[in-house]
């Protein structure tokens, strides 16, 4: 399965129906931005740290 960079609208619609685990099962490992981890509620964030096929990643090559 490949691994997929994510915006925060699927994770927000659903976490909100509680089925996450779609794109698990879709995709393997989701890949988000932090600036996306700080989009979301910070309930959000502490339940996607504890998921173990969501990476958060730092952009390196921000342009100016």
């Amino acid at each position: 399965m490949p691994d997929v960079v994510s915006n925060s609208t699927p994770l927000i619609a659903l976490l909100s129906i509680g089925k996450l685990d779609i794109l698990n099962k879709l995709y393997g490992k989701i890949i988000i931005p932090d600036a996306v981890n700080c989009e979301l509620s910070a309930k959000n964030r502490e339940i996607l740290k504890d998921i173990d096929f969501i990476e958060i990643m730092k952009i390196k090559n921000i342009a100016s």
